[in-house]
């Protein structure tokens, strides 16, 4: 028993154990070895930290407790199939699944599985990053993005103020007008009444109030908080519906907004709110580049199929962009008095749908800022 060969196997077999004691104490992530049972052999600090259990508790049970149990099911399911496939590739990558505290609060982790003999048992190490903390910031992160790009809606309206005053008094003036004109009809001796004239005004006032509710529900929507909601959508309904906004403005300064389809649309999935914030930016952009201008009034909306995109496009006639300028960089403006942020903020949101922005100049003169959407797949409902 005490031969040199058994006194070096016993010191080989406590260095390996106290190397993999400092391994389970000292591990950033969560490790826990299983066998081929799923019984729990070994459970490291972090994981004692993450789950909330402590290592005597934790071993000897079966790992499933610390998984949903639809999440620990699909585990067992896996670890059999490669267990009895042998198939290294079925737990070389990692994935993403719901981990159970002990307080039974769910948490998304990383979870990747190493294999390994010991004393000729198979032996299953499971490593578990938690993922609470990235996805919380990246959560956070992106409401922050959410409520910058409302504020910008929001900045956009208000310098439309003007503008917009005009466009919804235009209607509630007509409703005024139709009123006063029954009141005066209704003057007469009930035996006088025009019935038809009467009612003809009514329905008149009653279409100005749905066209005055129209405007405020697109500015509401324009507006509204919210976090990214895509759809399916012709490209022809977005540039009507933004073409229906910028003219508010377009009207107020002299000039034109109008909508080209070049060729056969595709849907695409998006969202609407965000891609009619560019475009206003855009058309917003051009329309004070040729506002001056006494040889062009009209700022074109268009939309293009390419190879598996759409292509939208803001094209004015106006003097171009400054040589040496490039847009699209934050706090960069042509503008005396501008921030620089509306192109920074078009180029995140069609990043964010998987698109691409940019510009050309237009020979002789003017400019097209351009941008794509990828079109909507079968498995998106198109």
């Amino acid at each position: 028993m005490n031969s040199p060969a058994a006194i070096e196997a016993r010191r080989l077999l406590a260095s390996s154990e106290a190397q993999l004691k400092s391994i389970l104490d000292t591990a950033p992530d969560a490790m826990v070895v299983i066998d081929e049972c799923g019984r729990i052999c070994a459970f490291s600090a972090s994981a004692e930290r993450i789950f909330g259990y402590s290592a005597d508790d934790a071993m000897g049970m079966d790992a499933s407790f610390l998984m949903p149990k639809d999440d620990a099911e699909k585990a067992r399911q896996h670890l059999e199939s490669y267990i009895a496939s042998g198939d290294k590739r079925m737990i070389a990558e990692g994935r993403r699944v719901f981990g159970l505290r002990s307080d039974g609060s769910r948490f998304a982790m990383h979870l990747c599985i190493g294999e390994s003999k010991a004393g000729g048992r198979r032996l299953f190490t499971a490593f578990m990053h938690d993922l609470s903390e990235r996805e919380a910031s990246e959560r956070r992160m992106r409401e922050l993005q959410s409520e910058l790009f409302r504020q910008s809606r929001i900045g956009i309206m208000a310098t439309m103020t003007t503008a917009l005053a005009h466009e919804v008094n235009q209607p509630l003036a007509a409703i005024t007008n139709y009123v006063q004109a029954v009141d005066l009809m209704l003057d007469a001796p009930p035996e006088d009444w025009d019935v038809s004239n009467i009612k003809m005004a009514l329905r008149n006032a009653g279409g100005a109030a749905i066209r005055a509710g129209e405007i405020v529900s697109r500015l509401r929507r324009f507006v509204q908080r919210g976090e990214l909601q895509r759809s399916l959508a012709l490209p022809s309904e977005i540039l009507d519906q933004t073409c229906s906004l910028a003219s508010v403005e377009a009207k107020v300064r002299g000039l034109r907004c109008s909508v080209e389809i070049d060729g056969a649309e595709m849907p695409v999935l998006a969202d609407q709110v965000q891609i009619q914030q560019v475009l206003i930016n855009l058309a917003r952009n051009a329309f004070e580049a040729i506002e001056d201008d006494p040889d062009t009034d009209e700022v074109i909306l268009s939309a293009s199929a390419g190879d598996a995109v759409m292509c939208f496009s803001v094209i004015d006639n106006g003097p171009g962009l400054p040589n040496g300028h490039v847009p699209f960089v934050p706090f960069s403006s042509t503008k005396r008095d501008g921030m620089g942020l509306g192109l920074s903020i078009c180029k995140t949101i069609v990043e964010a749908h998987g698109g691409k922005i940019w510009h050309e100049p237009i020979e002789p003169r003017g400019t097209a800022f351009k941008f794509t959407l990828p079109f909507a797949s079968k498995k998106d409902g198109a």
